[in-house]
C-alpha cells in the first residue's frame, strides 16, 4: 500500500473519531439540558387585569425573582435574558391588587396573591418553588368610563307546548365601557351577540359574547345567560268585566262587557278547568286618563301560576252615564 493511501486512511479514521465525539457531546448536552435543576429566574411582568376606571395593561416597576425547578432548557432560556429580564404576561384578577393611596393609579400585588397566576402560566414549564420578590407595583393609568346596561339579542324557538317564562337573564346585566368622554355621553347600552336556539324544551344556561363597539373598549367580553322554560297548557274562557274605582252615582258602560281570554298555565297545574280562569276589570282611572274612552282591561286576580295571557278584544270602549 502506498504512503498516500496510508495518509488518506489515517485521515478518514480521525474524521470518524471526531464525528463520534461530536455526536457523543450533543447527546450529553441534550441530556444535561433535559435534567431538572433548581435555579433562580428573573422576569419582567406584564399584567392584564380589569380594574374599573383604569387601563387594562401595565408593566411592573420591579423585576420578579423566583426560584423554580425545571429542565435545563428553561434555565438556559432565562439566562439568555440576563441583560434584560425575560418578559412574562399574566392574567390577574382585579381583586388580587391593592391600591396604593399615596400614589395615584398605582396598585401592588403581594407574592402570595401572585403565586397562583404564576403557577398557571409557568406550571407547564417548571415547578415554582417560591417567590423571592415581596411584591410588585403597577401603574394602571386612569381612563374615562361609563357603566351601561347589557341588552340580550336572541332568536329562540321552542318545542310545541313549551314557552319562555319571564325575561332572559344576563349576568352581568351591565358592563363598563371605556372611551372618549364626548362619545360616552351618547352611549346608553351594549348588545350581546345573537343567542340562537331552536326546539328548546327545558331551561337553558349558556355563555354569549358581547358585541364589540368600534372606538370603545368594553371591560367584559362575555356574559352568562339563563332562559327559564316551562311546558304549558293553554285554556280559553269568557269573562265578564267589572269596573273598579268608580265614583258613587256614576255609571260606566263597557262595550263589550265580556271578553275572551286565552291563558297559559304550567303543564303540571291542577287548575285546568275553565272555572279557574283569571278575572279582569276596567279601572275608572284608566278611563279618565284615556283620550277616546278606550281602555285595556287589567288582570285582577288568579289563584295559581299564570304564565301568560292574551285578550280578544285587547281593548274595550267605555261610555260614561250618570
Amino acid at each position: 500500500m502506498s504512503e498516500k493511501s496510508n495518509i488518506k486512511q489515517f485521515g478518514g479514521e480521525w474524521a470518524l473519531i471526531l464525528l463520534s465525539l461530536l455526536i457523543a457531546f450533543l447527546i450529553w448536552f441534550l441530556y444535561t439540558l433535559s435534567v431538572s435543576y433548581s435555579a433562580f429566574f428573573e422576569y419582567e411582568v406584564e399584567a392584564t387585569t380589569n380594574i374599573e376606571g383604569h387601563a387594562p395593561v401595565a408593566i411592573a416597576e420591579e423585576v420578579l425573582v423566583l426560584r423554580g425547578r425545571g429542565p435545563g432548557f428553561s434555565i438556559l432560556k432565562n439566562r439568555l435574558y440576563r441583560s434584560n429580564a425575560e418578559k412574562i404576561r399574566l392574567q390577574i384578577d382585579a381583586s388580587l391588587f391593592d391600591e396604593l393611596k399615596d400614589s395615584p393609579d398605582t396598585f401592588s400585588i403581594s407574592k402570595e396573591n401572585l403565586f397562583q397566576p404564576l403557577v398557571k402560566e409557568l406550571g407547564k414549564v417548571y415547578e415554582v418553588e417560591y417567590i423571592e420578590t415581596e411584591s410588585l407595583r403597577f401603574v394602571f393609568p386612569s381612563q374615562t368610563y361609563k357603566k351601561v346596561p347589557l341588552v340580550a339579542q336572541s332568536d329562540v324557538s321552542f318545542d310545541g307546548q313549551y314557552m319562555q317564562v319571564g325575561d332572559l337573564v344576563l349576568s352581568p346585566d351591565s358592563v363598563t365601557v371605556y372611551g372618549a368622554t364626548e362619545d360616552l355621553v351618547n352611549l346608553n347600552s351594549v348588545n350581546t351577540r345573537i343567542i340562537t336556539l331552536n326546539g328548546v324544551n327545558k331551561t337553558v344556561h349558556g355563555i354569549v359574547q358581547i358585541e364589540p363597539l368600534k372606538g370603545f373598549r368594553i371591560a367584559e367580553d362575555h356574559a352568562s345567560y339563563t332562559i327559564n322554560v316551562s311546558r304549558f297548557v293553554e285554556n280559553k274562557a269568557t269573562v265578564t268585566l267589572e269596573v273598579i274605582n268608580l265614583p258613587a252615582g256614576t255609571t260606566l258602560t263597557i262595550i263589550p262587557s265580556q271578553i275572551t281570554v286565552y291563558y297559559r298555565i304550567p303543564f303540571n297545574s291542577r287548575e285546568v278547568e275553565k272555572s279557574d280562569a283569571p278575572s279582569f276589570v276596567v279601572d275608572y282611572k284608566d278611563y279618565i286618563s284615556s283620550r277616546y274612552g278606550v281602555v285595556v282591561p287589567k288582570l285582577l286576580d288568579y289563584s295559581g301560576m299564570l304564565l301568560s295571557y292574551r285578550l280578544e278584544p285587547q281593548v274595550v270602549e267605555c261610555i260614561l252615564t250618570n
